[in-house]
């Protein structure tokens, strides 16, 4: 693998998201952040190459933190993450970083109680993503 797309990924994602929604995104939280929020997560790339291109596969978390003591809250802020990336429209868009996303979908979305914060989600990204240079 010539080069990670773990960095453009995510901010893809900040941008893609952030300029669709109101949800608040970002790659770090701090600590006296609100919530609810959501963060691009752990990021796995793997090595996927053909014969003729540089291709790669990202498996991407996409973290929800909700204090509201049920799950109402972090499903309806998923579905408009899910919304936005089923979008037959929407681009993904990482070309200003050399890559191309030739296909995403989402694997799975994952709720659990977490005693810190309330509910947790993860919603997990596949993505195979083509190095142009």
């Amino acid at each position: 693998m010539r080069r990670f797309p773990n960095h453009a990924i995510t901010k893809a994602l900040v941008a893609l998201i952030s300029d669709n929604s109101d949800i608040s995104i970002t790659d770090h939280v701090d600590e006296d952040v609100a919530l609810p929020y959501v963060v691009v997560g752990d990021i796995n790339t793997n090595e996927t190459d053909t014969k003729d291109e540089t291709v790669s596969t990202s498996i991407v978390q996409i973290d929800i933190y909700s204090e509201y003591m049920g799950r109402s809250e972090l499903d309806s802020i998923a579905e408009s993450i899910a919304d936005i990336l089923n979008d037959d429209d929407t681009v993904i868009d990482m070309s200003e970083d050399g890559f191309q996303v030739i296909n995403g979908r989402i694997q799975s979305f994952e709720t659990y109680e977490e005693a810190q914060y309330g509910y947790v989600g993860t919603i997990t990204l596949e993505m195979t993503i083509q190095d142009l240079r």
